[in-house]
């Protein structure tokens, strides 16, 4: 309407006359009708029946122009996956990168299912929610493995708002039914636990571990008694590994990896080492046996 003049409604691209129907709701696009001047839209919406008298309500509607912030999500700590999702595991720390290209918007980011975690405790997201770097770690339970999140940060600028948003797929860490360290002479069918120094092997071995994203890598580690931390071997796709230890109590550690880094738990087992019949040479013979075997660790 331009002042006490009416005129059809027309598409703002195309310039055709928008016909609305005789439908009880009237739905129009973005884009649909152009921003208003001074003068408001006017709805007139007509009720009829036969036999009786028509009945009309005019609605009047302003249009505004608003723009809407274009927002952006990325990161690198993340596996893309073909079908666009991005892998990331429990225990990882995430960064998520936001963009907005009005300098004056409000940042906000949220997931959807929620994820765990008090958003304002900072030794979980040292950077809050409000602000364009989003930081996680993950070790903290925030995330649930193998469930799927939607992590969408909106940017809002006087009464508008843009989003993005990204798919991210939490990594579950191989299943299967656990580690074992027996005498490698053992019985078929036994796991003796109990060996000699220098002389006996024992055979360290996961097994039945299975997951998605292969191959799958192992890691065995071993802590003689008192000492202060383990000896670990590096990542490798055999399932089991033989060697011998020093008298003693040893603990001896497992753990198995996929090929996007989703790792179990911990598995352990001990086995008690006596010391072989050398006489007088016993002791710096087993000295020197160990120094060989954490010499091998360390290369």
């Amino acid at each position: 309407k331009d002042g006490s003049v009416s005129s059809p409604c027309r598409n703002v691209t195309t310039g055709a006359e928008l016909t609305f129907g005789t439908n009880n709701t009237l739905t129009l696009g973005p884009g649909d009708l152009a921003p208003t001047i001074s003068e408001p839209y006017e709805f007139v919406l007509t009720v009829s029946k036969a036999g009786k008298s028509p009945h009309s309500f005019t609605m009047p509607v302003t249009v505004r122009l608003d723009l809407i912030p274009t927002v952006g999500v990325s990161t690198t700590d993340a596996t893309a996956l073909d079908d666009g999702s991005n892998l990331i595991s429990t225990s990882q720390r995430l960064t998520l990168k936001g963009t907005c290209d009005d300098a004056a918007g409000v940042l906000s980011w949220s997931f959807s299912p929620a994820i765990n975690g008090d958003p304002a405790d900072t030794t979980i997201f040292p950077f809050g929610f409000s602000s364009n770097t989003l930081v996680i770690y993950g070790d903290k339970g925030v995330f649930v493995s193998g469930n799927s999140y939607k992590a969408t940060l909106t940017c809002s600028v006087n009464g508008t708002a843009g989003s993005a948003s990204m798919q991210l797929s939490i990594n579950s860490p191989p299943s299967g039914t656990g580690c074992t360290a027996c005498l490698a002479s053992s019985p078929a069918g036994t796991c003796v636990k109990t060996g000699t120094a220098v002389i006996d092997k024992f055979t360290l071995k996961c097994t039945g571990f299975s997951d998605l994203h292969t191959p799958l890598f192992y890691r065995f580690g071993f802590q003689e008694a008192g000492a202060a931390s383990s000896n670990w071997l590096g990542l490798s796709e055999q399932n089991q590994v033989s060697m011998g230890f020093p008298t003693g109590a040893v603990t001896l550690s497992f753990y198995v990896q996929d090929r996007y880094g989703a790792f179990t738990s911990t598995f352990t087992d001990s086995i008690n080492i006596t010391a072989p019949s050398f006489g007088r040479r016993s002791t710096s013979t087993l000295s020197g046996y160990w120094a060989q075997v954490v010499a091998q660790v360390a290369d």
